[in-house]
């Protein structure tokens, strides 16, 4: 078995590149809610589709965030994303809280559960992801 040399460098890197993403996941997911809020108020959209579009944002937003962690880190895809993902998932807790309905329901494990696939998914693509001239 090979020994992994581990560096607190890269420890720090890793979280830096983490929480990095996660705030560009989340400042996404700001803007797409309001320009989408801005849609929603012009257009008449169904009670039904503001859920949708809701959890559609949010992993469109969790990806980007797995995304930018992954290319700034360039390895450990999966780690970074882990931590990309659970740092998001906090911030979306923390925001659930501070709702009035704040009692967590099957839908919110699920929108958990997808921010972390989006995430993961979205690390792996960015550490592989190369530039081609």
């Amino acid at each position: 078995m090979a020994k992994v040399k581990t560096n607190s460098s890269d420890g720090i890197k890793l979280l830096k590149s983490a929480l990095i993403g996660a705030l560009i996941g989340t400042a996404i997911l700001v803007v797409l809610s309001l320009a989408s809020a801005l849609v929603i108020s012009s257009v008449d959209v169904p009670h039904r589709m503001v859920g949708t579009i809701a959890v559609i944002l949010t992993a469109i937003s969790a990806f980007f965030g797995g995304f930018a962690a992954g290319k700034i880190n360039l390895k450990n895809a999966l780690l970074v994303g882990l931590v990309c993902a659970a740092i998001e998932i906090l911030i979306f807790v923390v925001s659930s809280l501070l709702t009035p309905d704040s009692l967590f329901s099957a839908s919110q494990i699920l929108k958990a559960l997808l921010i972390l696939f989006c995430t993961l998914i979205g690390a792996v693509i960015g550490v592989n992801f190369t530039k081609k001239y």
